[in-house]
């Protein structure tokens, strides 16, 4: 994959993650008071950003950034 593929696929699998990349930089906050209060928040964000990517997916079935991105977060 040529460097300026990676970079379009890099932008789209970040434009189409907005939930989950906002769930990522509150998870890994460098300040703790940043970051999730307990575990049972973090889950409940981490699976609220997963279904709003899953209806994208959903909407754009043919786009398989959002098919290996689900996979990925499912892992």
């Amino acid at each position: 994959m040529s460097s300026s593929a990676a970079r379009a696929t890099k932008t789209a699998a970040t434009y189409a993650t907005p939930n989950l990349d906002a769930f990522m930089k509150k998870a890994m906050a460098k300040e703790p008071r940043l970051r999730y209060g307990s575990s049972e928040e973090m889950s409940r964000e981490f699976e609220k950003a997963v279904a709003l990517y899953e209806r994208a997916a959903a909407e754009d079935a043919g786009n398989p950034t959002y098919q290996l991105n689900i996979a990925a977060a499912r892992f």
